[in-house]
């Protein structure tokens, strides 16, 4: 027999007697298709409906009955619980639906504040930005009426050296006479003529620091990118066999009219133990030149000096050029078969050329407008409200004059004072929220800015750097931006590129009254 149909047959057989009321209750099974099929029948008749006594109890035999009466009593309890937790769970499920429409609600109405305040904040943007323009066209309107009447004026009087006119912000006085010419190399289109002995094809056009005799930087933009007329007398040497000559090299400027006089200013740098000559020609009708500027040996400073030339009539009633000329004894010998140099530590350059159709007396130190005297130097300061890049920023505020650069700001008293001129003005304000331009770049060593101005960098002791700043996004932010009007205009560095308004800035030595 398998043990499975034992077991089946054992639990057949099995009799369980349960007593109730003096009744007996036998279970059993029967085979239904190879299975065992209980046949169990339960069951009170009638005798647990009823509450039981304890009479009833014993004169009965009910006492089998009570459990199952407590059991059902304890099982309608149970039911009116699951009832009231089924009615809370419908409440509180019909409350959260409520609150999540609510909190739609009030999040659709957010949502609609935000695009009224951005749409808000895009109408005053365009607004400012129109604002601006309008300003800056109107400034440039009152610039160009003033420079007709003094035009005029000069006209009526016969004697323009008389004529003066008084500066607006953001512009020099320069007795009623514009700027001829100004030329800072960085650009090839400069309608000069270079010519080197016998012809060589030399660089003239130089960037950065090439030599140890050379500067260190050119001096309109102070950084590495911009260009100067220079002189290496390495490429001399390199060029020129044996000391036959002094070799040289010129540089010629476009034509100038004639005029009652003339100012001739420029920046130039000579250094170097074999520096030769640099001079000043005047060229008329083709002539080879009239001497009026001389310079020999090194300066000895390491940095650029200031030339001036005055030009009166007996130079000016033609037409002529300016020449500068630049020589050397470089030069190169053989001996054994190589190449030996000598005289080749020298270098000349020149930048920032200025022509004034005045005499140089009457061309202004610094403009009459916004003063600050700290650290034994008087500051004069111009704003300028029409957005340009760093670099056409720079050109506007060299224009301004042989002293003039974008702004260098020393110390934080000087940063306060200039952050109460834009508070004081609202056109500066509006602007300024574009933030302003100062001389500050980094463009040459990452995250080493230096101040520019003055053709020899200067290292920033006193900074006033926005949280987080500065932070080189894109890792192309080389330039110094009074950025944070709401946090007293606060600096932050940008790409040079982008537009904003400036500030130029002269500085002249001791305390100097406007």
């Amino acid at each position: 027999m398998q043990p499975a149909l034992t077991v089946a047959l054992v639990l057949c057989v099995a009799m369980v007697t349960v007593t109730c009321a003096d009744s007996t209750f036998n279970p059993g099974c029967s085979f239904y298709s190879g299975q065992c099929v209980y046949s169990i029948k339960l069951g009170h008749n009638g005798r647990c409906d009823k509450p039981e006594t304890d009479n009833t109890v014993a004169s009965t035999g009910a006492g089998c009955c009570k459990e199952v009466s407590q059991m059902k009593d304890e099982f309608d309890k149970l039911k009116l619980k699951v009832n009231a937790m089924t009615s809370l769970i419908s409440n509180s499920s019909k409350s959260t639906a409520e609150i999540e429409k609510e909190l739609q609600k009030a999040l659709a109405a957010r949502d609609d504040i935000a695009a009224v305040l951005n749409r808000k904040e895009s109408e005053l943007k365009s607004k400012n930005a129109e604002l601006a323009s309008i300003m800056a066209t109107a400034a440039e309107k009152i610039h160009i009426l003033r420079k007709e009447k003094a035009t005029c004026q000069a006209a009526l009087t016969g004697d323009n050296k008389k004529v003066t006119v008084k500066p607006t912000e953001g512009e020099f006085e320069t007795g009623g006479h514009a700027l001829t010419y100004y030329y800072n190399f960085n650009y090839v289109d400069s309608g000069f003529y270079f010519k080197t002995t016998k012809n060589r094809k030399l660089s003239l056009r130089k960037q950065g620091y090439d030599s140890k005799t050379g500067p260190r930087v050119e001096h309109s933009w102070g950084v590495s990118k911009g260009s100067y007329l220079g002189f290496d007398a390495r490429d001399f040497a390199s060029n020129f066999e044996n000391k036959a000559f002094p070799n040289s090299f010129e540089a010629e400027s476009p034509e100038f009219p004639p005029a009652n006089a003339y100012c001739i200013m420029f920046w130039y740098f000579m250094e170097g133990k074999d520096v030769q000559t640099l001079t000043g020609k005047i060229k008329i009708n083709g002539g080879v030149g009239y001497p009026v500027f001389t310079k020999t040996g090194p300066v000895g400073s390491k940095k650029w000096e200031l030339g001036q030339i005055d030009l009166d009539r007996e130079y000016t009633q033609h037409t002529f050029k300016i020449v500068f000329t630049m020589t050397s004894d470089a030069h190169h010998t053989h001996s054994r078969g190589k190449q030996v140099y000598a005289g080749q530590e020298g270098d000349i350059a020149v930048d920032d050329l200025y022509v004034y159709n005045t005499s140089c007396s009457n061309i202004p130190r610094h403009p009459k407008t916004y003063s600050f005297y700290g650290n034994k130097v008087t500051s004069f300061y111009t704003f300028h409200l029409t957005p340009k890049s760093w670099y056409d920023a720079y050109d506007e505020c060299r224009r301004e004059g042989p002293w003039s650069a974008l702004v260098s700001i020393e110390s934080s008293a000087e940063q306060f004072a200039l952050v109460n001129i834009i508070r004081s003005n609202a056109a500066y304000n509006i602007i300024g929220a574009k933030g302003f331009y100062t001389s500050g770049s980094d463009s040459d060593n990452e995250s080493q800015f230096v101040w520019t101005a003055t053709g020899f960098r200067r290292p920033i002791e006193f900074n006033y750097w926005h949280a987080g700043q500065p932070n080189n996004v894109a890792g192309n932010q080389n330039c110094l931006l009074m950025e944070y009007p709401n946090d007293n205009f606060r600096w932050g560095d940008v790409n040079c590129d982008t537009k904003h308004p400036f500030i130029c800035e002269v500085e002249v030595p001791g305390k100097v009254s406007d």
